[in-house]
């Protein structure tokens, strides 16, 4: 419940994504239910992902911190 949370969507929601698929034929959408294998994979994909984008995030904002603009210390400068 917390993840639904978190991402705004309903906990129904949430588990309808994990344990079925869906498809889209003749102008409507089909939904089947998924082995309980399968909505483990996808569990997982879906956790994957979102450790994969948090830690690119928390990559890119160490890098932010520690990064200087590296200015010419031997440059004379003439205004």
């Amino acid at each position: 419940m917390l993840i639904a949370f978190f991402f705004k969507v309903s906990y129904e929601n949430l588990i309808e994504a994990f344990t079925s698929r869906s498809t889209f034929a003749r102008g409507e959408m089909i939904f089947s239910p998924v082995s309980a294998v399968k909505a483990v994979d996808v569990r997982d994909a879906f956790v994957k992902g979102i450790y994969g984008r948090i830690f690119i995030w928390i990559v890119n904002k160490i890098n932010a911190a520690i990064f200087t603009n590296k200015v010419c210390t031997l440059c004379i400068h003439i205004n």
